[in-house]
């Protein structure tokens, strides 16, 4: 019985062969036609195309930058710029930009029945931007700071098209934030030095006719003393002041830049993060107040000070890295990454963390000011006002001197912020598409031809068997 049941399958298929061999002329017609419907179909079905470009995002810290992709540490920098070319913001600029260029041969493809030359109203941009958007691909190269752009179309001209349009959208958008922020900023300082260099003239004919109308009193003994801690307290106050005023400005010009339910968000994601790294940002408090209690008492060339500075600035390094990986996860795992602009985002909430460690380095000398103060009122009052006086201009003329080193750094940034984003190499149409592919259909067809022609050959047998019995 095992035998039997051992053989039997052999013993069918076997049996099987003459009727398929005696079918063969059906098994080949059938094979033919399906071949020549897949053949039919590949020839019908629309053909993709994606062209595809590569552009290079400029770093200050692109060492930083590419380690970090290699060992995966952090999340990649380059991420911000992926999601941005990847959102539909920039789509929509791209959609404006393709309709008001003068680049276009024919109607293209992707806006369907719309003339080159008509008005197209919001609605029609956010269908066609959506439309843009299904085709695009952007790829980080890992261990460079490349990124791979594609779109896909049915024309190879259109593909390498959009490709362009596209990284060349980005590129200059990435332009346009990056200038209007740091000009703002430098506007912002100059506006400043106009008012501090106002208040360093005032105090210099306020000097100048007191010294001329009364006696001069010079500091001595502890009076000295006294008012070079205070001028040193009421100095890093108003360099405290000045930074925070600045980044208020900043924070300001980025927050109109972005909308109520963008603002909504950061402010959600901001108080999130602050929750998480409460603790590590009291730590950098404290370490900022130890370091500024050494500094008044000490100086900033004592060793204990240079110590404490450097613990508080490995603490800051640290508390940075950490709200950067925070802030790179929290935006690359919402669900609105094509909604946001994540870069403006990610800005103001650092802007943010710093302007508050900057208010509490300003009370921390404002309290040490108010108490050098005290001590001072004790003294003469002539005495006092002189020394006032020279210590309201020594203090002014060091903030105007902050204030436009600020200025510098902020027309540098200007300069070296232009060019962020470079096409590397331009979208060109590409030679063949990437679907329908022909050896995937023809396979399908000589596949299902088989099968389809045995089937048939044996669902005849058995119809003709079954009559013979009947």
């Amino acid at each position: 019985m095992v035998d039997l049941i051992t053989v039997k399958p052999e013993t069918d298929f076997r049996a099987l062969l003459p009727k398929l061999w005696k079918g063969k002329f059906i098994i080949l017609a059938t094979l033919v036609v399906t071949t020549a419907a897949a053949f039919g179909y590949y020839y019908i079905t629309p053909r993709v195309y994606s062209a595809q470009a590569v552009i290079m995002v400029k770093a200050p810290d692109k060492d930083k930058l590419i380690s970090e992709q290699t060992s995966g540490d952090a999340q990649s920098t380059l991420q911000t710029d992926i999601e941005l070319l990847k959102s539909y913001p920039l789509a929509a600029e791209t959609v404006r930009s393709l309709m008001n260029g003068d680049n276009q041969q024919r109607p293209l493809e992707l806006f369907g029945k719309k003339s080159k030359n008509a008005p197209l109203s919001e609605k029609e941009i956010r269908d066609i931007a959506l439309r843009l958007l299904s085709s695009v691909n952007a790829e980080g190269v890992r261990g460079t700071n490349l990124i791979n752009v594609s779109t896909s179309s049915s024309s190879p001209t259109e593909a390498a098209l959009l490709t362009n349009s596209l990284c060349k959208t980005y590129q200059v958008k990435d332009d346009e934030w990056s200038a209007s922020q740091d000009i703002s900023l430098s506007k912002t300082i100059e506006q400043q030095i106009v008012q501090q260099r106002s208040k360093v003239n005032a105090i210099e004919k306020q000097l100048a006719s007191f010294m001329e109308n009364r006696e001069i009193y010079e500091e001595n003994g502890n009076v000295e003393a006294i008012q070079d801690a205070l001028g040193k307290a009421e100095t890093e106050y108003n360099n405290n002041k000045a930074q925070a005023d600045i980044l208020k400005k900043q924070l300001a010009f980025v927050g109109s830049r972005l909308s109520e339910e963008e603002l909504l968000y950061s402010q959600n994601l901001t108080a999130s993060i602050n929750a998480q790294l409460r603790s590590i940002h009291k730590n950098i408090l404290e370490k900022q107040n130890d370091y500024i209690a050494l500094f008044m008492k000490k100086g900033a060339d004592d060793p204990e000070t240079k110590i404490a500075l450097s613990r508080l600035n490995a603490a800051k390094v640290e508390y940075d890295k950490i709200t950067r990986q925070k802030i790179a996860g929290e935006l690359a795992s919402t669900e609105n990454t094509k909604k946001y602009r994540f870069d403006q985002i990610a800005t103001r909430m650092q802007t943010s963390i710093r302007l508050a460690e900057l208010d509490n380095s300003a009370q921390e000398y404002l309290k040490l000011r108010n108490q050098y103060q005290e001590q001072l009122n004790q003294l003469p009052q002539k005495q006092i006002t002189y020394a006032r006086l020279k210590l309201d201009l020594e203090v002014a003329n060091k903030t105007l001197v902050f204030l436009k080193e600020k200025l510098d750094e902020a027309r540098i940034k200007v300069a070296s912020n232009s060019g962020r984003i470079a096409i590397i190499s331009p979208a060109l149409p590409p030679p063949a598409q990437d679907s329908p592919d022909m050896k995937t259909y023809l396979l399908l067809g000589i596949i299902g031809g088989l099968l389809a022609g045995m089937g048939l050959v044996l669902a005849l047998d058995m119809f003709g068997s079954s009559k013979q019995k009947a």
